[in-house]
C-alpha cells in the first residue's frame, strides 16, 4: 500500500497512559512510511535507468538540432505563404482582365443587336409599304 502526503498529514496516534502515544500505533505508522519510501526510490531507480538508456541511445533530441528544424519549417511556411499571396494576386488580376474583356463583348454584342434590330425595323416598315403597295395594285387591278 502506497502512503500520501494527505494520509500523512491526516494521522493521528492515539495516547497511550502517561500521555504518550500508543507504540502498536507509531510502529505501524512507520511501516507504510518506509514501505512508501522504498517504493519511491525504486521507481526512481527505474526511471534513472531509462533517462540514460534513451540518452545514450540517442532517444533525446538535441535543443539546438530541434530548434533549427523549427525554424526551417516556419521558414518554409512564411515561403508557401508568399507564394500564395503572390498566386492569388496573379489569379485577382486575370479575372479582372477577363471581366473586363467580358464586358466589353457585351457591349458589342449589345451594339449589334441594336442594329441588327434598326436594320429588321427597316426592312419591317418596307414591307409594309410593299404590301400596301401590293393592295393598291389589287384594287386597280380589280377596277379595271
Amino acid at each position: 500500500m502506497t502512503l500520501t502526503i494527505e494520509q500523512v498529514r491526516d494521522t493521528r496516534f492515539h495516547l497511550a497512559r502517561r500521555n504518550g502515544y500508543d507504540p502498536q500505533d507509531v510502529d505501524t505508522f512507520v511501516d507504510k512510511v518506509e514501505t512508501t519510501l522504498v517504493a519511491l526510490a525504486e521507481e526512481n531507480a527505474t526511471l534513472q535507468q531509462q533517462v540514460s538508456t534513451l540518452s545514450a541511445d540517442g532517444g533525446v533530441v538535441d535543443s539546438g538540432e530541434a530548434k533549427g528544424q523549427l525554424e526551417a519549417k516556419d521558414a518554409e511556411i512564411e515561403s508557401l505563404r508568399a507564394e500564395l499571396e503572390q498566386v492569388r494576386g496573379t489569379l485577382e488580376s486575370r479575372e479582372a482582365e477577363l471581366r473586363a474583356a467580358g464586358e466589353g463583348r457585351d457591349e458589342d454584342v449589345q451594339a449589334l443587336i441594336a442594329g441588327k434590330d434598326d436594320q429588321l425595323a427597316g426592312k419591317d416598315s418596307e414591307l409594309t409599304s410593299k404590301n400596301e403597295e401590293l393592295a393598291r395594285k389589287e384594287e386597280e387591278l380589280a377596277a379595271k
